[in-house]
């Protein structure tokens, strides 16, 4: 566009119940942090060749002030003439009569039978090329599966050939779902070069990947009530009751009872397990050696990393890898207790952390997962083994 550069993403409809009838649109984008935004426009692109401008707002979802590049939203407000129709595609201008020089597909998905699920995961960009984790993939996917998730969504840089074959058997089960992901403008696309770059430039891959978390969060608005951004190496698991649909209801019904608003994000700390906890303490011989989450039941006497969050579809309007943004109107969080769930995070080492406990820390057995270990096993090797994996 004339005078500045946007890396454009993806765009959305939005006409959530929770805006009273208004509906926007909402676009995706990358770019460097502007003192002064020009004045922009959505050209949005209707069935027959009918075109409709309407002005455009921007919202920098902001992470590191020192990184050099920023995940942003350009939304639009939908004119009232035209909200019961979905536009079929948006161009972003600087001028309202402005000839387009770009164009961008807006989504708008609905569920097969109209009705939400309850819940999706998010993944950031898998960028593991060179290193197989396949078989502790595997067993994340089916502890998902356990606790109620109805499909994780991935987005992929590069990944090792026995993790693409994972992915692509759950995939044509439905369970999983890969969009491709590239770095924009001319960083690096090679496998080793992105990979070296991403572990270079770490503030600036923290504030990029607010993409993809916000990305996943509005392809999934219509189709599941709440999403859960998580990492590989991190699991939630509730301590009292089973799956995280019953976690959710009694939190909701005590609300409820309270006459309070339902939250848009339930905050659950995370509390770490080192391998080296384990490597201090024989394997459990009734556990095989490649179930790891079942092996790594020792963890950090202390909660440390600040919480993640399960996110309601409700009224989130942005995400952040943690946690929600912003809402329509004031957001509302809920701290869950840490004898009600948390989120065990698996860490090789305390590299990177700023947090001393980790190094200084008291390891305490606890096998809670222990009540998912029958399930958990069986699954998993079946599908190791059909996967030819082990």
């Amino acid at each position: 566009m004339r005078g500045f550069s946007i890396n454009l993403f993806s765009a959305f409809y939005d006409k959530r119940k929770a805006f009273r009838g208004n509906a926007f649109v909402r676009i995706l984008s990358i770019m460097k942090k502007l003192e002064k935004w020009p004045n922009l426009f959505c050209q949005m692109w209707f069935h027959k060749g009918k075109i409709t401008t309407s002005k455009a707002s921007v919202h920098l979802i902001r992470y590191y002030n020192k990184s050099t590049i920023f995940t942003h939203m350009v939304y639009c407000e939908v004119p009232l003439n035209e909200i019961d129709e979905v536009p079929l595609a948006v161009s972003l201008v600087t001028d309202r009569d402005a000839h387009a020089n770009n164009l961008l597909r807006v989504m708008n998905n609905e569920p097969i039978d109209g009705h939400k699920k309850d819940f999706a995961v998010c993944h950031k960009g898998l960028d593991f090329p060179f290193y197989d984790i396949s078989i502790k993939l595997v067993e994340w996917l089916e502890l998902l599966n356990i606790l109620g998730v109805s499909k994780v969504f991935f987005y992929e840089f590069n990944v090792h050939p026995n993790i693409s074959r994972v992915l692509q058997y759950y995939t044509l089960r439905g369970r999983v779902e890969v969009i491709p992901l590239t770095l924009p403008g001319t960083q690096p696309t090679e496998p080793k070069e992105l990979h070296d770059f991403l572990m270079k430039n770490y503030k600036d891959q923290l504030s990029q990947e607010k993409l993809p978390y916000n990305d996943c969060f509005y392809r999934n608005i219509n189709k599941f009530k709440y999403i859960v951004n998580l990492d590989l190496d991190e699991i939630l698991i509730p301590r009292k009751g089973q799956t995280w649909q019953e976690l959710i209801d009694k939190i909701n019904k005590n609300h409820k009872n309270k006459g309070q608003q339902l939250p848009d994000s339930y905050e659950i700390q995370r509390v770490i397990s080192l391998d080296k906890f384990r490597s201090s303490h024989e394997n459990d011989p009734r556990i095989p050696s490649y179930m790891y989450m079942l092996q790594n039941v020792y963890l950090l006497n202390n909660y440390t990393g600040g919480p993640k969050s399960v996110i309601s579809t409700e009224r989130t309007i942005t995400v952040k890898t943690h946690k929600v943004e912003r809402c329509q109107k004031r957001c509302v969080h809920f701290k869950v207790p840490e004898d009600t769930a948390h989120i065990v995070h698996f860490r090789k080492s305390c590299k990177g952390s700023k947090d001393t406990s980790c190094t200084t820390g008291i390891s305490v057995k606890n096998i809670e997962i222990w009540k998912y270990k029958k399930d958990l096993i069986k699954q998993t090797t079946e599908v190791l083994i059909k996967l030819k994996l082990i």
